[in-house]
């Protein structure tokens, strides 16, 4: 791929994808001079993905922009890459430089010695994309390359990796790319652009790499948060010059507990010290030490001695699981007692999953949904309560809300004008009434008709006097909608208003 410099000086601020622009402009640095006419076959010694259509594409578009000079400006290019040479052999560095380049404890010192997240294997994936790419030139979008990207919001999320690098960060991996070149043997720079006046007849499609207000840009993207794109158009210019910028300035991670991975990773390679394959067999194996004494022994957790033993190839044998909740008292207490698994796991201190797990394993049946799974939902009332009362209360949910209901719709002709007033579907209410009725086993109500309106039946008459009796019309105001003990909540506004929209209206009024 193209310098990230020189790709900033010739790429245009629209209109143009940066991966193929790049990929399309270094292979037109081969095609000066070289004697082979078809561009296929140049581009298939550089970037067998990127063929003649598209390169004719990319040309085409710049010379209709009124991009002349670009033309020029490669060929230029090109004659003193010829005539001077470049720093990088990039093509040694392709056979030599292999994806691991940089290995798991290597990245995690490095994150620990620059304060830095090392984060999952996708970090350290995007950490090796961006050491390759950058030593090599090697474009992630070949899909022969093993690092190469899988998909576009791969690629996406591998770019906002490398805008995020912090400074420490950024220089450490740059000092570990010098060493591992170093160690190939290979006496270069770890990067080099060539010379702006290399191309001394260009016109810039787009801007110079330095021409940018660092300060600005510190302001809007890393202390504002103004999105890369945003900060593009702010500045006029392409969101890859933003990047390049990004780099240059110094940042450091502010994030809280970012120095815990690295810690942790510390702990452990402390623990391989320590918890030796020759400690382990003499401790876990001969003497027969339970895991967790061995923790305590050496002030490592549990789980840490466990992985440590995992890594050295011993087989775990964990210890019988204790067991929480007695079949036997299960059954009875479900069963015979008809508590809910909610209450029974309170009482054990575990949570109701355990609870409903040693249920199905001691082969007990869980009861149908519902109330009769919750009796501890349902209200009990006194003996002296009136018994159609205690017929819609007792041994079901939303008891009192229906009573409610009943109260506001005895004060108006129809049910349709008590829902539009109450704010309810008509049919909600409907059934309300009629689970009402069926609960106490009588119609409460004779429907209206055009020549009269609703009526309560002598059973509905005395249910309304029950109603307001004191003693019931405590419980109207008490009770909780959903239908538990009368003192364990408050009563919902929309129940209140129920009530205290029955006593404003007089039944002469209602009626009339």
């Amino acid at each position: 791929m193209l310098w990230p410099g020189w790709t900033i000086r010739l790429m245009p601020a629209n209109g143009f994808h940066t991966d193929p622009f790049r990929a399309v402009l270094s292979l037109c640095l081969l095609i000066p001079g070289d004697g082979r006419k078809p561009v296929d076959l140049i581009a298939k010694h550089l970037h067998p993905h990127i063929g003649r259509g598209f390169v004719s594409i990319t040309l085409q578009q710049l010379t209709n922009q009124g991009h002349h000079t670009l033309v020029t400006a490669l060929c230029e290019l090109a004659e003193n890459l010829d005539l001077h040479g470049s720093l990088i052999d990039y093509a040694r560095r392709r056979r030599v430089i292999t994806p691991d380049l940089l290995d798991d404890n290597t990245w995690r010192t490095i994150c620990r010695d620059t304060r830095s997240h090392p984060g999952q294997d996708r970090r350290l994936l995007d950490t090796r994309r961006y050491l390759v790419q950058n030593l090599t030139g090697n474009d992630m979008n070949d899909p022969a390359h093993p690092l190469r990207f899988r998909s576009a919001n791969d690629r996406n999320v591998f770019s906002a990796f490398v805008t995020s690098l912090t400074t420490p960060l950024r220089h450490a991996l740059h000092q570990h790319a010098a060493q591992h070149l170093h160690d190939l043997g290979v006496d270069e720079p770890v990067s080099w652009e060539p010379p702006r006046d290399w191309a001394p007849s260009l016109i810039p499609p787009g801007r110079e790499p330095d021409d940018i207000d660092t300060d600005l840009l510190r302001r809007m993207v890393i202390d504002d948060g103004t999105l890369l794109g945003d900060a593009a158009r702010l500045l006029d210019t392409s969101i890859d010059h933003i990047r390049l910028a990004l780099e240059g300035i110094d940042r450091v991670d502010t994030r809280t507990g970012i120095a815990k991975p690295a810690q942790a990773w510390d702990v452990r390679q402390r623990a391989r010290t320590l918890l030796t394959a020759a400690f382990l067999e003499r401790e876990y194996i001969q003497k027969g030490k339970r895991l967790q004494q061995i923790a305590d022994e050496t002030g490592f957790t549990r789980p840490v001695v466990a992985e440590i033993a995992k890594e050295l190839g011993y087989t775990l044998t964990p210890g019988q699981r204790r067991k929480v909740v007695d079949e036997q008292w299960l059954r009875e207490q479900y069963i015979i007692k008809r508590r809910s698994f909610p209450d029974i796991a309170t009482q054990c201190g575990v949570s109701e999953m355990t609870v409903t797990r040693y249920a199905r394993q001691y082969g007990i049946p869980s009861r149908p949904q519902g109330v009769v799974s919750h009796p501890h939902m349902v209200t009990k009332l006194d003996s002296t309560i009136h018994r159609d009362i205690r017929r819609a209360v007792e041994g079901g949910l939303h008891g009192w809300q229906r009573l409610r209901r009943f109260l506001a719709i005895t004060t108006f002709p129809t049910v349709d004008d008590a829902a539009n007033h109450l704010s309810v579907d008509q049919s909600t209410l409907v059934r309300q009434i009629q689970r009402l009725e069926q609960d106490i086993g009588a119609p409460l109500f004779t429907r209206a008709t055009r020549a009269q309106p609703m009526r309560l039946t002598r059973r509905g008459t005395a249910l309304l006097r029950a109603l307001e009796t004191p003693q019931v019309q405590r419980y109207l105001t008490t009770a909780p909608a959903q239908g538990t003990k009368a003192t364990d909540q408050k009563p919902r506004k929309a129940d209140r208003m129920d009530v205290i929209e029955y006593r404003g209206t007089s039944r002469k009024t209602a009626r009339k």
